[in-house]
């Protein structure tokens, strides 16, 4: 939020700003009241990872430990930002094949959307 609020800030102006800031806020103390899963998360699963319709998972520098609904969140939001044609179709391809190696709680389901929109504005 620190890099983004400035430019909100003089484009948009304060009140911008200040909805933003309740906005994510909200995000938080709704993730907050979850029981998430944490464990070791690739950090960047995007659709690159792809290379002649083979899955190549190879880059780890985003590696960490985390929330795993999170992880799930950054592949759903690059979908949104990389090939919004085939998003719907290649975001339950991806979920399908995760679920069926990974099972996500209802809380760590539910919080996807909300993780998406924390990736999306840098929070």
């Amino acid at each position: 939020m620190t890099r983004i609020l400035p430019v909100i800030r003089h484009f948009l102006g304060g009140e911008s700003a200040a909805l933003l800031c309740k906005v994510v806020n909200e995000i938080k103390e709704e993730l907050a009241e979850k029981n998430l899963e944490i464990g070791l998360c690739h950090g960047a699963f995007h659709n690159h990872h792809l290379n002649n319709g083979e899955l190549e998972v190879f880059d780890f520098d985003f590696t960490a430990i985390g929330y795993r609904s999170y992880d799930v969140a950054v592949s759903w939001w690059n979908l949104l930002h990389n090939d919004k044609r085939q998003e719907q179709e290649c975001w339950d391809s991806f979920l399908q094949g995760y679920l069926s190696q990974r099972e996500l709680t209802k809380d760590d389901l539910q919080s996807v959307p909300l993780f998406t929109l924390y990736a999306e504005y840098g929070c």
